[in-house]
C-alpha cells in the first residue's frame, strides 16, 4: 500500500514531530516496510518548505511540494488543490491522509476530484462551532484517526456518520544519552550539577500555560534549589508579545535568575535528559501531548493538569502527577512534593519510558496505521 500524508501547516510543533516520526518509524521500529508480504510506503506533501520539509527529506522521505496555502488568499487555496490533483493522478497512491483541520479543510476537494476517499488525523479539542470544524461536519471523512480517546469522544458527537478510531502517534524511543551530556546541558544552561531541573517544552501560547507555571514556582520555598527550563519560542507576532510578557512575569516574580529560556531546540532529547521532572501546565485541554510522551520515554516524571491528553497519558501509569488545571496552588504543591521525596520521583521516571512505549510504540503505531487504513481504501 501507498500512502500520502498532506498537511498544510507552517509552524513547528507536536504535528511536525509526528510527521517527522512516521517518517522514522521504519528505522525505529525495526520493522521495515513489509507486514506479511505487503509493503507499506509512507510519502509526504506539504504546501511550505522549510524545517519540517527540510526534516523529512533529511530522514529519506519522498517529500512533495504543494503551494503555501493561506485561507484569506483563496487563488492560494486553488493552486494547492491542483497541484495536489496532478500529484495524485502522475502517481498512484492508494490512500491520502490528511493531517488536522487546516489540511482537511482545504485540500479535501482535490482528493475526491481523484476518486479517493478522503481520510483524516483529528488533532484538535473541538466543540463543533468553529468555522474549521463546521467545513469537516458538512464533508465528513470516510475514517477520522483521533489521537487520544478524549478528542475522539468529541468527533463521534459531530461526525456520527464517520468512522472514528484512536490513533496514538508513534514516538521512538530516545537515543542514549552521550557520556557527559547530562553534564553539558547543564553547563549550557548554567545550571548547577546537582539543581533538580523542572523542564516545559511547548509552543509559545498562552493557553499552554506558562504563567500557572511561572506563578507555581513563585510559590515554592525559597530553600529548595531547582531550575526551570523553558523550551518553544514564539512563531508569530502575537507570540513575540506573549513572551516578552513572560519575561517580564517571570521579573516581577522575583524567579528570574532560576529561569532558563531555550527557545526553539533540536536537541530535544539530550535537553529530557538532563532535566528531572516535566511539566505540563496547560489552561486548556490538550488533543494529546506528544511532549509528554517524549519525556515519559525519557524516564522524566510529568506534572500536568488532570484534564484532556495528558489525563490519559497518565491514567493508571504511576508516572507522573496530576493537579487541579488551571492552580498555580496546586501545582507548586505537585512539584514541591517530587523536589523532597526522591524516592517517589525516582518510582515515576522508573514507570515512565513503559508507559511511552504501551501507548506509542513505533512498530505497533505504524502496523496499526496500515490497518486502519488499508481498511478503509478506495
Amino acid at each position: 500500500m501507498r500512502l500520502l500524508h498532506v498537511y498544510s501547516g507552517n509552524l513547528w510543533g507536536g504535528i511536525e514531530r509526528l510527521l517527522l516520526n512516521l517518517a522514522q518509524t521504519p528505522a525505529a521500529g525495526g520493522e521495515g516496510n513489509d507486514f506479511g508480504g505487503r509493503a507499506f510506503e509512507q510519502e509526504f506533501a506539504l504546501c511550505f518548505r522549510g524545517r519540517l520539509s527540510a526534516a523529512l527529506e533529511a530522514a529519506g522521505a519522498a517529500c512533495h511540494l504543494l503551494a503555501p496555502l493561506r485561507f484569506r488568499r483563496p487563488w492560494s487555496i486553488w493552486q494547492a488543490r491542483s497541484r495536489l490533483r496532478c500529484l495524485l493522478r502522475s502517481a498512484h497512491f492508494d490512500a491520502v491522509l490528511l493531517h488536522a483541520s487546516w489540511s482537511y479543510a482545504a485540500l479535501w476537494p482535490a482528493v475526491e476530484a481523484c476518486g479517493l476517499s478522503p481520510l483524516w488525523t483529528a488533532m484538535d479539542v473541538v466543540n463543533g462551532r468553529h468555522w474549521l470544524d463546521r467545513r469537516v461536519i458538512r464533508h465528513p471523512p470516510r475514517l477520522v484517526l483521533a489521537v487520544s480517546d478524549f478528542s475522539g469522544a468529541a468527533w463521534r458527537r459531530l461526525l456520527p456518520a464517520s468512522r472514528i478510531e484512536t490513533w496514538y502517534p508513534p514516538v521512538p524511543p530516545p537515543p542514549a544519552a552521550a557520556a557527559g551530556e547530562r553534564a553539558e546541558q547543564r553547563r549550557r544552561w548554567l545550571t548547577a550539577p546537582d539543581s533538580p531541573v523542572i523542564l516545559m517544552a511547548s509552543r509559545m501560547e498562552a493557553w499552554k500555560g506558562h504563567r500557572v507555571l511561572l506563578d507555581a514556582l513563585a510559590a515554592l520555598p525559597s530553600a529548595l534549589a531547582w531550575t526551570a527550563w523553558i523550551a518553544g519560542a514564539a512563531q508569530r507576532p502575537r507570540e513575540w508579545d506573549y513572551q516578552r510578557e513572560m519575561h517580564a512575569l517571570a521579573r516581577q516574580r522575583g524567579i528570574a535568575e532560576r529561569i532558563r529560556w531555550l527557545g526553539l531546540r533540536q536537541d530535544m532529547p539530550a535537553v529530557m535528559a538532563a532535566a528531572d521532572i516535566f511539566c505540563q501546565p496547560n489552561l486548556a485541554a490538550e488533543p494529546f501531548g506528544l511532549s509528554g510522551i517524549e519525556a515519559l520515554a525519557s524516564g522524566l516524571p510529568i506534572v500536568a493538569g488532570n484534564i484532556g491528553g495528558p489525563a490519559e497519558i497518565l491514567a493508571g501509569a504511576d508516572a507522573g502527577l496530576l493537579v487541579e488545571p488551571r492552580s498555580p496552588a496546586a501545582l507548586a504543591a505537585a512539584l514541591e512534593r517530587l523536589l523532597r521525596d526522591p524516592e517517589l520521583l525516582a518510582r515515576l521516571r522508573r514507570n515512565g519510558p513503559a508507559r511511552a512505549r504501551q501507548l506509542c510504540d513505533p512498530a505497533a503505531q505504524r502496523r496499526r496505521l496500515y490497518e486502519l487504513v488499508s481498511s478503509c481504501r478506495g
